[in-house]
């Protein structure tokens, strides 16, 4: 599933009560949203419940089902179930029906996952056993302490195998996007990052799948062993008159430096807004996006390199030129780019052109000689082949037919 594939990809959603419309939403649009930009139904969803019957979510709002969750299906399976999971699927009030029914579906999907508290519910089925996982932060220290056989770890999304967890629904975004990097690759999931208006907490680049760097709940004999919620919640209650006059003071120096950040965030505020006014190296008078979704690019080189190439779709610039604007050498260019997001400049370059393309196709009504010319191609026939080689159909075929 997390993998560079042709096939499409169909993904069972088996959604509990009371998950919320957000969480679910993170899945689903995601999807939606890379079909809009690779220009076909790449992505596919079916949304199941343990009964058939609609989903009532958290808020009320039900979400009608496909059908009932049943174990034997060759799709992957992401169960979605919200942070009140614990309380009612936790392991003192299990759902031995579904326990069944998901251990079952290990035999036959090829990847089972799961979202916020929908974790729970596969570690009771015991399906995370000897795997590490994640899930909502309220409910780390509980998971662990309830299931030491799961290396429960403090990320935002963790990939062991044929599973995978999500902590939240802004995890599950990031998820989602890291499952069309892998399968799409970096250009798609960076603008698709970019149609949602998102900011990632880390760079999308290889290596960076599971949000790894933050530390695990250790459930070791260590002194750091987290025994219980109620445990570590007491540990943070002052003991005596001493520890008051700590928390007092250590209050206060929190005001005072609240306040200098204010202080300096209101300094820092006038001076972009001088900025702004002013002409950038790139001959614009505001800030541009990279393209990236808000997606950090950790060298600055590259960060320029493609504010370039946004910047001039009509007209290209050569590698030469863009290498010498950067700072470096064409081959250093080359270099960069690869490590830092896997894929030369220059099929960088032609994919931002032929996604801009492609979204003229489908939300103009321009000439398809119109549409070559500025997107870079001074002969429309070779705008058709590139077009073709990159996304599989002509752009006349593209303009004929819409994608939900």
């Amino acid at each position: 599933m997390f993998a560079a594939q042709s096939d499409d990809l169909t993904l069972e959603l088996l959604v509990l009560p009371e998950a919320t419309l957000l969480l679910t939403a993170a899945v689903i649009d995601p999807m939606r949203g890379a079909n809009r930009l690779i220009g076909r139904r790449a992505y596919r969803w079916r949304v199941t419940t343990p009964d058939g019957g609609p989903a009532i979510t958290a808020s009320g709002v039900p979400i009608p089902a496909d059908g009932a969750f049943e174990p034997v299906s060759r799709h992957p399976l992401l169960v979605v179930a919200s942070y009140n999971a614990p309380a009612r699927l936790g392991p003192q009030r299990p759902d031995p029906a579904l326990r069944r029914r998901l251990a079952g579906a290990a035999a036959h999907r090829p990847a089972i996952g799961a979202v916020e508290g929908g974790v729970w519910t596969l570690a009771m089925a015991g399906l995370l056993e000897g795997r590490r996982a994640t899930t909502h932060w309220e409910d780390l220290p509980t998971l662990a302490a309830a299931h030491p056989e799961i290396e429960v770890v403090a990320q935002r999304f963790v990939l062991d195998g044929p599973r995978f967890t999500a902590a939240g629904a802004a995890s599950t975004l990031d998820l989602m996007i890291e499952l069309v990097r892998l399968r799409q690759g970096l250009t798609t999931a960076l603008a698709l990052a970019r149609l949602f208006d998102y900011v990632p907490p880390a760079a999308l680049a290889p290596g960076a799948a599971d949000g790894s760097g933050l530390r695990p709940i250790r459930t070791g004999g260590d002194p750091g062993r987290i025994r219980s919620e109620a445990g570590s919640r007491a540990g943070a209650v002052p003991s005596g008159p001493a520890d008051a006059t700590a928390n007092r003071d250590a209050r206060v120096k929190d005001a005072d430096e609240r306040s200098a950040r204010k202080r300096d965030a209101r300094v820092g505020d006038a001076r972009l807004r001088d900025s702004r006014v002013q002409k950038t190296h790139l001959g614009d008078a505001r800030p541009r996006d990279t393209g990236l979704g808000g997606a950090r690019v950790g060298d600055a080189r590259v960060a320029t390199a493609i504010r370039l190439m946004e910047s001039n779709l009509a007209e290209p610039l050569s590698m030469a030129a863009i290498a010498r604007r950067a700072g470096v050498s064409p081959r250093h260019l080359q270099a960069l780019f690869r490590a830092a997001l896997g894929v030369a400049p220059k099929a960088h370059y032609l994919d931002l052109r032929l996604g801009h393309a492609m979204h003229l196709l489908r939300e103009t009504r321009r000439s398809i000689a119109a549409i070559a010319a500025e997107t870079g191609f001074a002969d429309p026939s070779a705008f058709s082949g590139a077009y073709l080689r990159k996304l599989g159909e002509r752009p006349s075929q593209t303009r004929r037919r819409g994608v939900d």
